[in-house]
């Protein structure tokens, strides 16, 4: 749910030529609310995943990219709801400036602190903005899931996100079997700058089980079964 927010993210991606640049897919996660009616007022496409359980970060993000594969868009652009771009910036200047020719792109954020592992998952969120690690291009393990560009066959190869890791730890984990078939991620730091109000709707008790369970599988994956 949250319809203000998304109208809001997409009035913010109307006014910086997001539109310009990218056909927008909005993956609506089982609302109640009149989520769709603003889809459609501002003409983006739309569809609907119905599912059992909890929030499922990896499994919503894997409907859209199948949709997008399908309809035959060589790359993906991952974009949370709760992400916009600043007032001093647009969109067209960081599409001109950094047109990917890379498998990977991420971005600088402020960031509200998010409830899982933050020094893993933005690392170096509290340096200042003028740092290297926030303010230059580079490669770096992996980048944020909540703006993550990727070529549509680099993502089929590697089989989506691991839908088993339902909140957190998805996009490590996609970042680091991209970079075992020998695939790095790029950061994109350089002038390019947004806002990221995290984990918004994910501060509730009832998620807590299933970050620990996400921290648990991604540990036996990365930290035990790479090992031996």
């Amino acid at each position: 749910n949250n319809s203000k927010m998304l109208e809001y993210t997409l009035d913010n991606l109307r006014d910086k030529s997001f539109y310009d640049y990218c056909d927008l897919l909005v993956v609506d996660d089982r609302s109640t609310e009149d989520i769709k009616e603003i889809v459609l007022k501002n003409n983006c496409m739309y569809v609907r995943a119905d599912y059992d359980g909890l929030f499922n970060f990896s499994m919503v993000n894997n409907i859209g990219a199948l949709f997008a594969i399908q309809q035959g868009y060589d790359e993906i652009l991952f974009w949370n709801s709760d992400l916009w771009i600043p007032e001093y910036q647009s969109f067209r200047e960081i599409e001109d400036d950094k047109r990917m020719t890379i498998q990977f792109g991420g971005c600088e954020f402020d960031s509200q602190p998010h409830l899982g592992c933050f020094f893993v998952r933005h690392a170096g969120r509290y340096l200042p903005h003028d740092s290297f690690l926030h303010s230059q291009n580079h490669h770096i393990p992996f980048v944020t899931a909540a703006i993550t560009l990727i070529k549509s066959s680099l993502f089929r190869e590697l089989s989506g996100f691991n839908p088993s890791l339902k909140i957190n730890f998805q996009d490590l984990d996609l970042c680091l079997r991209a970079c075992e078939l020998g695939h790095i991620p790029y950061y994109v730091g350089k002038d390019c700058h947004f806002y990221h109000d995290e984990g918004i709707e994910l501060g509730s008790s009832h998620y807590e089980e299933e970050k620990l369970k996400d921290a648990l599988l991604y540990s036996k994956i990365w930290a035990y079964n790479r090992i031996m």
